[in-house]
């Protein structure tokens, strides 16, 4: 039976495939579903209207997603609460800003009730850079944290052809 499935496919309203991409990934990731599951509308529900709560929307869509007979869910609950004019659908996003905008609303809706969110715990990475001057042994290191990268898989101007994403994290 086609309803029986395991999984739900997320309906696309236009050019929302990043958005769709972004979803299903996160949907998948246990650890970002508990954190999301963890935050409770009813501690902010004086300070949130249900449409434009992007957090409860998106609790709401991955509800959906486990519990649905459909074989697709829609993402428009969730489209809406970024408050979103009905053509901006058909607008092609960066899925590294839209993600940022994410958890950005949902870290800020975490803050509001005063309690812990662990969502750039479980994305968050670090880089070192260390810089040596050769002539006056001067030494100087620095940490930067990241939610993304931006790796070159194949670049044929640059001169980049890295055959795997593990390959690209080494190059990097």
């Amino acid at each position: 039976d086609k309803y029986t499935t395991k999984y739900r496919g997320l309906q696309n309203q236009g050019a929302t495939w990043y958005l769709n991409s972004l979803i299903q990934t996160l949907y998948m990731t246990h650890e970002f579903r508990s954190i999301l599951y963890s935050w409770d509308y009813k501690e902010a529900e004086d300070l949130f209207n249900k449409e434009y709560c992007i957090p409860l929307q998106l609790q709401i869509l991955f509800g959906c997603l486990q519990a649905s007979k459909r074989s697709q869910v829609s993402t428009k609950g969730l489209t809406q609460s970024f408050n979103w004019k009905s053509n901006e659908v058909s607008y092609q996003q960066d899925i590294q800003e839209f993600c940022r905008v994410l958890f950005n609303a949902i870290e800020e809706s975490f803050k509001i009730i005063n309690k812990p969110c662990k969502i750039n715990d479980l994305y968050q990475g670090a880089m070192t850079d260390y810089l040596k001057c050769t002539e006056c042994g001067y030494e100087r290191k620095f940490t930067n944290e990241f939610l993304d990268l931006s790796l070159p898989i194949s670049d044929p101007f640059s001169n980049i052809h890295n055959s795997s994403l593990e390959e690209a994290i080494r190059n990097y």
